[in-house]
């Protein structure tokens, strides 16, 4: 019974906090999401490959930078950026490392949470990002970064797919993000969480719902 009870206040707070997106909600909202798409850049380059190609890296890190800063990010220019630091392999895309120079270049906090699926819902339903590096599947053929940007109170979690327009516009199970991660990371991958410096507070009836969202769906 006290399972239950905790659960219809978590659920009630939730309904009531409401959220900034229209398919998915977090116990904390998330800012809105500023979409960038790889296919945008048809002429750009990325080191010696078309942003279209290989420039997953830059832009789902762009989203999360315009997304929490409110500034706009010219993806080109993160790409050449990338290069002159060192972040860039030739002919396959992004270091795995990108991921926490680009948040520590616009001053957000990035926490590599490896496989933590726990770690992940709890990171989204607390209102942050999580940016995954995928493998072959339902969103890449090889490797494939994008963004976790929300999720529901049943479980469902919204993305940011830089490559896909049809896969940003659905809502996809914690179950199917886990089984299709890169089997294969660097620098503490495949997920880091990020967020802004100055989170906000959370009060102790969002820690209950969000404590128990978590174990309803990161175990």
């Amino acid at each position: 019974m006290k399972g239950k009870k905790k659960y219809f206040i978590a659920l009630l707070i939730l309904c009531l906090l409401g959220s900034s997106q229209s398919v998915s909600a977090s116990v904390i909202a998330q800012p809105k999401v500023v979409y960038y798409n790889q296919g945008d850049y048809p002429d750009k380059k990325y080191g010696d490959t078309p942003i279209q190609v290989s420039g997953c890296g830059p832009c789902a890190m762009a989203v999360c930078v315009s997304s929490f800063t409110g500034k706009k990010v010219s993806v080109p220019e993160l790409c050449k950026w990338s290069v002159k630091n060192g972040y860039y392999y030739d002919g396959s895309g992004s270091s795995h490392y990108l991921v926490p120079a680009v948040a520590k270049k616009y001053n957000l906090k990035c926490e590599a949470i490896g496989y933590s699926r726990k770690k992940m819902v709890e990171a989204l339903y607390s209102g942050k990002f999580v940016v995954v590096l995928m493998g072959p599947g339902t969103f890449a053929s090889s490797g494939h970064f994008m963004v976790l940007t929300g999720i529901n109170e049943k479980g469902r979690i919204s993305v940011a797919d830089v490559g896909s327009r049809a896969n940003t516009a659905k809502t996809f199970s914690v179950d199917k993000i886990m089984k299709e991660l890169k089997n294969y990371s660097q620098a503490g991958g495949p997920m880091w969480v990020i967020s802004p410096k100055d989170e906000p507070k959370i009060s102790g009836a969002a820690k209950v719902a969000i404590a128990t969202f978590t174990q309803r769906y990161g175990e």
